[in-house]
């Protein structure tokens, strides 16, 4: 039995489409979250398989506050002791305090918690991941519908 050239031609488009079409909502390859202690995140997606990386804006202040405590009024005598701190403080460290802010001013984000994915959508206020999650993937679904 042979199938009409009709049914094959409408068949190929319709499997095309099924082949290309994607059964999970869009996932995003990086995930970085842009937060403060005081406006905590909540990271965890049940299922989710991608590393999340999380900056805390407060992490530079942390780090002053430690090289800073109990340096003398004396600004003279403050200087070079504040210097043997940081110069004694790790790379790694400095990196790790700053990393946050460095990436909030890459990104452009205005304000937080922010939610960032792939580096180009941002979701802000928003504390629950899971639910950053479902925006971001709802805006995908727009961005590719015809």
């Amino acid at each position: 039995m042979s199938i009409p050239r009709a049914s094959v031609l409408l068949l190929v488009p319709l499997l095309t489409a099924l082949a290309v079409a994607d059964p999970e909502p869009s996932l995003p390859t990086r995930i970085e979250v842009i937060t403060t202690p005081e406006a905590p995140v909540d990271i965890e997606v049940p299922g989710l398989d991608l590393p999340v990386t999380v900056y805390d804006l407060n992490a530079p202040e942390r780090l002053e506050a430690r090289l800073s405590a109990g340096l003398p009024a004396d600004s003279e005598a403050a200087i070079p002791m504040a210097k043997a701190r940081i110069a004694g403080a790790s790379r790694e460290e400095l990196q790790s305090a700053y990393s946050g802010l460095v990436q909030a001013l890459q990104c452009g984000i205005t304000r937080y918690p922010a939610i960032v994915f792939d580096g180009k959508a941002v979701v802000y206020g928003v504390a629950d991941l899971a639910q950053a999650l479902a925006y971001y993937q709802a805006w995908r679904a727009s961005e590719t519908q015809p």
